[in-house]
């Protein structure tokens, strides 16, 4: 397997994680498919690229418990048709 550097391979999970098949494109990179998810893992760790699930497990608490513009505009609604 050929050595990459750091920006490199950020650059090579970016443009895998754009496409469905992930293991073809990895093969077109000379890797693993395991190496894709190991620097993947470094890169979310260190905070390089954002991690999308805990992205949107926060936007999903903060919907469920009613934070955020859209919710407050709701409750201001609320609060006048019923008071």
């Amino acid at each position: 397997m050929k050595q990459y550097n750091s920006n490199k391979k950020k650059k090579i999970v970016l443009i895998i994680n754009e496409i469905r098949n992930k293991k073809a494109q990895a093969l077109k990179f000379n890797i693993s498919i395991r190496s894709y998810y190991y620097w993947k893992n470094q890169l979310e760790e260190t905070s390089k690229i954002e991690n999308k699930k805990i992205i949107n497990k926060v936007i999903e608490i903060r919907k469920k418990y009613k934070y955020g513009k859209m919710c407050n505009i709701f409750y201001l609604y609320h609060f006048r048709y019923y008071n």
